[in-house]
This record gives C-alpha cells, structure tokens and sequence, in this order.
C-alpha cells in the first residue's frame, strides 16, 4: 500500500508499505464507495473499502457514480494550436482534474484543489509569469503542463504496486519467496526510477525557463544547471540541495538501470525479503519532487520561501538560506555544486 508520509513541515511523501485493507488499482472509485482517512497530499493517507457491500451494489453505484464523472472532449491538432492562452490553460488543468476525478471521485479532487497540488493555472498566475509575452507564456503551460503528467505518471507507478504486489494475496514472508512477486516489485521500481528522472529533468527545464527565458542545453543538463545555480543573486538556487540529491539519485539509481547494469535484476536470484530502505529507494527523487511546488510558487511571487522540506541532514542548509547573508548563501551553494561530480 502506498501512503503520504510528512518529510518536514507540511512536507510530503510515498512510503511503500503493506495494508491489510487496499483498494484495487485501476477501478473506479466513487463517492460511498472508499472512506479516505485524513488527508492525501497532506500527511498520510490509507483507503479503506466501506464495509458490507454485494458486489450488485457496488456496481450499481460505481455505474450511477459514472455517469457523473466529467470529461474532456476530444479535439484535432488544428484546434488545439488555434486555442486561446486562457483556453489552453483551462483545458489542460481540467484534463488533470477528470483524471483524479475519475480516479477517485469528486472528494478527493475537491480536496486536492484546496493543497496547492501542481497545476499550470497556478504557475501561470504569478507575478513573474504575467510579466512574458503571449509567446513565452504558452511556452510555459506547456513545460508545466509536461510536469504535472509526469508526476503523475509516479502516481499511477505506485498504485501499480498495490495491485500487483501489496494485494489481498500478499504475505510478508511468503511473497518474497516467489520470483514472480519479486520481478513485477523490480520492474515497478524501474518504473519509479525512471519515471522520477524524466520528472527531474522537466523540472531543471522549467526553473531555468521561467528565469532565462530560454531553453536549458548543453551536453549535460546537469553541467549547465550547476553553472546557472552559481549565477549571483539568483532565487532559484534554493533548489541547489534538491539538485545535489537528485544528481546523486541519477548517478546511484538511474544510470544502472539505463545503462545495462540493473542491480535490480542482480537481486532477484536472491528472493530476498527487502528492507524497509531498499523497498523505498526508488521512491527517494519522488519524494524531492513532491515538495517543489510551494517554494516555486513563492519565488515567482517574488518571495523568499519561508519553508523547506526534506529530512534532518539538510537543516545546515536551511539555516543558510533563511538566515544567511548572501554571501553566505553563494558560498554554500557553489560547495554542493562542487559535491555534484
């Protein structure tokens, strides 16, 4: 069972963990038919099916609950390159919005609208956003629009899990004893891996974006983005440490898989029971990832980020940023660029 798990102040999290009670991954759920507990995106959460329903029932109301579930309406090309700023921005958080609708029912998208969930409209309501010509502006929606799919394509990766790995067949011994269980848990974690890279990669594009104005290139994205987190006064160099774990996670976890060299695979012949660390490690970039929004936000507002999330070994970091001078913080910064090789 996947869940939330706090990481700092308001922080969020995924944490790979077993259930006794789950909810099928890929099934419609509606309003009735799942109990939310707490709150997702927030500290933690865990879904529980409501107890006492025939199979009759809950397909009745998952058909009345159907025929309720907004939708986007299919377009050409054509139309969609001719539509509007506003009409493109329109459709393309509503697109998100029928997603988890249909994922999970109207609850559940009416609370995540109130958490400051990733979506273009807010990105594209900033001070500094309104500032870039119409050209610009619609160069953004799309980046951030890229981003807000890929997270949830990580979405989807960890409700995968649920469904083919912590189901109601899981047992916590005797499930690591089979090869089959042990291959589709590596082959999601691949999946996680991979799929928070590409998520990191559209994010060092967007920073850079919204503060050049031009496309981040070069042969290495990572060399050319520790370059620009060194330019002087720059706001965006708050994300430095989120870059430092990120390379570090593209250099320990992606580039084994990428390249041919898969300790995933090595570990099968094992069928060794993971650690709560190695069941969660390909969740390590995600977890960043989840916490970008906030900050971003702030700094496009013109504000100094009053928060941070992460875990104990960045609390030197946060007192340089919150209360050191700018010297300080450039000194700072250009000692986790050099950490970055």
């Amino acid at each position: 069972m996947a869940r939330t798990r706090g990481l700092g102040p308001r922080g969020h999290g995924f944490e790979s963990r077993r259930s006794d009670k789950f909810d099928s991954f890929g099934t419609w759920i509606c309003v009735g038919m799942v109990e939310w507990q707490t709150q997702l995106f927030t500290k933690r959460f865990r879904i529980y099916p409501s107890a006492g329903s025939s199979p009759v029932a809950r397909a009745i109301k998952t058909w009345n609950c159907m025929k309720e579930i907004p939708t986007v309406q299919p377009i050409s090309r054509e139309e969609l390159d001719n539509l509007s700023l506003n009409a493109l921005i329109k459709r393309m958080d509503e697109f998100h919005k029928v997603i988890i609708v249909q994922r999970y029912g109207k609850e559940l998208a009416s609370l995540r609208s109130k958490q400051n969930s990733p979506s273009v409209g807010s990105i594209m309501n900033t001070d500094r956003v309104k500032e870039f010509n119409s050209t610009l502006q619609r160069k953004v929606a799309y980046k951030v629009f890229s981003f807000v799919t890929q997270m949830d394509f990580l979405e989807i990766a960890i409700g995968a899990s649920n469904k083919l790995v912590y189901n109601q067949l899981y047992d916590e011994v005797k499930s690591w004893q089979s090869p089959n269980t042990q291959s589709k848990h590596a082959a999601i974690q691949q999946w996680g891996i991979v799929a928070s890279r590409v998520s990191w990669e559209i994010f060092m594009d967007l920073i850079y974006l919204l503060d050049e104005k031009k496309d981040l290139k070069g042969k290495s994205k990572f060399n050319s983005l520790k370059k620009w987190l060194l330019k002087e006064n720059n706001p965006y160099s708050y994300f430095a440490m989120s870059a430092y774990k990120a390379f570090h996670f593209d250099r320990m976890q992606r580039s084994p898989e990428i390249h041919g060299k898969s300790k995933l695979i090595t570990k099968l012949l094992l069928l060794k029971k993971p650690t709560s660390k190695e069941r969660n490690s390909s969740l390590e970039l995600t977890n960043i990832l989840l916490n970008l929004w906030p900050p971003l936000i702030e700094i496009l507002n013109g504000k100094t980020p009053k928060t941070i999330y992460g875990e104990a070994e960045l609390f030197d970091w946060v007192d340089t940023v919150f209360n050191g001078t700018k010297e300080e913080m450039y000194s700072t910064v250009k000692q986790i660029v050099a950490e970055m090789k």
